[in-house]
């Protein structure tokens, strides 16, 4: 809950926020004043201010919400100020180069695609599950990311290495990639590595060392090489052990094995 004098200064500084006009025009601003204000009093938790063509954003949000959608906007950059108990921010879709060290600790889904970064940011919150920077410009995964995360989605990026996985990954999208190797150790928790267009032509050793019937791995739209196709037949005619289960294209044609 907050007090009078609270109010007071979070609504005079989102009025002038939008009343503060940008050069050029689109910006509904408008309309993200009365959702901000609904939500504010209505002390909901999730606010979305999509699609409203959005360059900035106010200081301040209702301090309440745990999730915050401005995807479709044209942000540069975010408030240095968000709400500390956010677990979720769609930021898909703007123009954003970079983030601020200090995003909320309690964020454990982040959805960066479609804008502009050429790294994986450095400073991440510790407790993040969920990472999607599919279609950015990364060219390297090799930054140390949280330990928890569960899932990571670079795909339709310019990525030609992969050195550091977290150690609790189950989910890794790679797809449309720029990858003629694979460095990274494996967290023995992967369940699905789709890897689907890129340049492999060998498979990659790493592959090998995953112990799981229940892995999946998608290969398909590498050019891979005659010897590496008897490879993966091999291991579908003489198996030893456990092993996850390649798809590829083969002639055309998508093989499992």
């Amino acid at each position: 809950m907050t007090n009078r004098h609270t109010e007071t200064n979070i609504l005079e500084h989102w009025k002038k926020w939008r009343d503060k006009k940008n050069y050029g025009e689109g910006e509904n601003k408008d309309l993200a004043f009365k959702l901000m204000t609904d939500c504010f009093f209505r002390q909901t938790e999730k606010l979305k201010l999509s699609n409203l063509g959005l360059k900035t954003l106010p200081e301040s949000l209702p301090p309440a919400i745990k999730e915050l959608d401005i995807q479709g906007n044209k942000l540069t950059q975010l408030p240095d100020n968000l709400p500390l108990n956010l677990e979720k921010l769609n930021v898909s879709g703007n123009q954003l180069v970079a983030l601020q060290k200090n995003l909320p600790e309690s964020i454990t889904c982040l959805i960066l695609a479609n804008n502009a970064f050429e790294e994986i940011p450095c400073h991440l919150p510790s407790k993040l599950i969920n990472l999607d920077l599919s279609s950015n410009n990364i060219t390297a995964i090799h930054h140390q990311l949280p330990t928890e995360m569960t899932c990571l989605n670079c795909a339709n990026n310019k990525i030609t290495s992969v050195q550091n996985l977290p150690a609790h990954l189950e989910l890794l999208f790679l797809m449309h990639n720029e990858l003629a190797s694979f460095e990274a150790t494996i967290p023995v928790s992967i369940k699905t590595i789709n890897i689907q267009h890129n340049r492999l032509r060998t498979l990659p050793c790493e592959f090998l060392s995953i112990k799981s019937d229940d892995a999946a791995i998608f290969l398909e739209g590498n050019p891979l090489s005659t010897e590496t196709l008897e490879t993966l037949v091999e291991l579908e005619t003489n198996p030893n052990g456990a092993a996850p289960q390649f798809y590829f294209s083969n002639g055309g044609e998508r093989e499992s094995w």
